[in-house]
């Protein structure tokens, strides 16, 4: 996409991504929105953020020219990756609320999205649809401790030659994932499974052992139609790419049947994505890599803020906010809040 400046947004209002992004700046935030929105998805995109940033001036303006829906966590005592499955089961009942059809979680700081996740979507909506990455869980020593630690050796020994499934990219429809993520939630609590990365050995129990009440459909790392590839895993010669990286600034990872992957997981653990997803991410001071339009409504962003840091430099983050809002209304909040994310 990084190529089209004509790009449109699909109008598809009824599917939703989200992310728990606690602790995270824009740097952090920026790569995610903008490739989401750069590839076109038109849908809600639900962010969950320390309740702090509703005083952060950039974050306040950053979410309204993205159309990103923030929602506020209060400092919690459990292990982020692991509190989020909470808090994503509520949302789930809010988005089965606003009709929305399907819902994608994703992590944040490791996730850039080459293509609408959504764009030829057919999953069966009576079923959660799990994405496998490169290994099987006996050849990885932590996803096999993570289960081995929560639920025992014979519950480990029941499902060790699965390919590991990771737990934060799953699509359902609303009630079917606010089912799964509150199973998650209920069997950490249950069994006393707190520590890092647990949240990983409970969903491969939950998805391999048939534990829920509907069926489950774990896809391959580069299926044909998967949406989601986690690439952590792989030796970085493994990885399916269109173009040699270093004479193509476009390249992009590819499936089995060489179409851009739209989801692209952990591709920090490799150099040379990382380096050449950061170059098009510090490109978007003016947004080449996005439509006109969306560019349009970023630069007025900065704009404003720009504005607000010479006239007001003075005020504190909570005085530049209120400044902003009542001296930029119709020009960036009112505008920018309530603009379609659609030509």
């Amino acid at each position: 996409f990084a190529s089209n400046q004509n790009l449109q947004l699909d109008p598809t209002p009824a599917q939703a991504v989200i992310g728990f992004g606690l602790g995270y700046g824009i740097d952090k935030l920026k790569p995610f929105v903008t490739s989401l929105r750069g590839a076109g998805f038109g849908g809600l995109v639900y962010i969950g953020v320390h309740e702090d940033s509703r005083k952060d001036f950039d974050m306040q303006t950053f979410f309204n020219a993205f159309n990103v829906t923030a929602r506020y966590i209060k400092q919690t005592s459990g292990l982020p990756a692991l509190v989020r499955f909470q808090y994503y089961a509520e949302w789930a009942l809010e988005l089965d609320l606003l009709n929305v059809t399907w819902v994608l979680n994703s992590d944040i700081r490791d996730a850039y999205f080459q293509d609408n996740p959504f764009r030829t979507w057919s999953g069966d909506p009576t079923r959660l649809h799990a994405f496998q990455e490169a290994k099987a869980i006996k050849d990885n020593r932590w996803n096999s401790h993570w289960i081995r630690s929560c639920f025992g050796e014979h519950a480990l020994a029941r499902i060790n030659d699965y390919r590991i499934s990771c737990s934060s990219s799953v699509i359902a429809t609303p009630r079917i994932f606010h089912r799964y993520a509150s199973s998650v939630w209920e069997v950490s609590e249950r069994r006393s499974c707190h520590s890092f990365g647990i949240d990983q050995g409970i969903h491969n129990y939950l998805v391999y052992g048939n534990a829920f009440s509907f069926s489950t459909k774990v896809w391959g790392l580069f299926d044909s139609n998967a949406p989601i590839c986690t690439i952590g895993l792989l030796s970085s010669g493994d990885i399916r790419l269109n173009n040699d990286l270093t004479s193509d600034s476009s390249a992009t990872v590819v499936r089995e049947d060489g179409s851009a992957c739209p989801l692209v997981h952990q591709y920090d653990r490799h150099a040379h994505l990382r380096n050449l997803w950061a170059a098009r991410t510090a490109t978007c001071a003016s947004l080449p890599c996005l439509p006109l339009y969306l560019r349009q409504i970023y630069n007025q962003w900065a704009r404003a803020r720009l504005l607000v840091e010479v006239q007001v430099s003075h005020l504190g983050a909570t005085g530049r906010l209120q400044w902003m809002q009542r001296s930029f209304g119709t020009a960036v909040y009112s505008s920018l809040s309530s603009i379609a994310l659609s030509k």
